[in-house]
């Protein structure tokens, strides 16, 4: 099922077979999904990230390597960072379009449960509202970001490896 086709179904078009109660079990889920693979995605990128920046780090120190394999190496060693700091941050921002997707229909489909029903997305959208004006803090620019910025430094080390050493 696509988005459009859930879109549809949240705004009534489910169908007998499926009830408002399961369409929202399911968004609910989708939402803790998306958000783990969002973090999960930003995880794995640090941890690539750490192991390319060691291994520069460790290159850079070491005096025993002629000098021009040394800026050789050192590029090399900063470009598969720079490959995935580019193709990262888009990712980050499809997983976190994913999950506003679900977080929305989630919300909307609420009006359609009965009153005494909780009605969590609802209720966390007045702060997810405040932390999107927050910018650097909120989650959809971390992860789209945080890579990004990992590619300037990539570009830096570039730099710094064919001017320093």
């Amino acid at each position: 099922m696509n988005t459009e086709e859930l879109k549809a179904k949240v705004n009534g078009e489910a169908g007998p077979e499926i009830t408002p109660s399961t369409l929202y079990q399911v968004l609910c889920s989708l939402v803790n999904q998306s958000e783990q693979i969002r973090w999960t995605r930003l995880n794995n990128f640090l941890i690539a990230n750490s192991i390319f920046v060691l291994a520069w780090a460790a290159v850079f120190v070491t005096d025993n390597i002629a000098f021009p394999i040394k800026q050789i190496a050192l590029t090399w060693i900063c470009v598969p960072g720079l490959v995935t700091a580019i193709l990262w941050g888009p990712l980050g921002r499809r997983s976190s379009n994913y999950h506003d997707t679900f977080h929305e229909l989630a919300r909307s489909l609420e009006s359609k449960l009965p009153d005494k029903s909780p009605k969590p997305f609802r209720e966390v959208q007045p702060e997810r509202d405040e932390a999107q004006k927050q910018c650097v803090t909120s989650s959809r620019f971390i992860v789209t970001y945080v890579p990004l910025g990992f590619g300037l430094f990539y570009a830096g080390l570039i730099a710094l490896s064919w001017i320093a050493v």
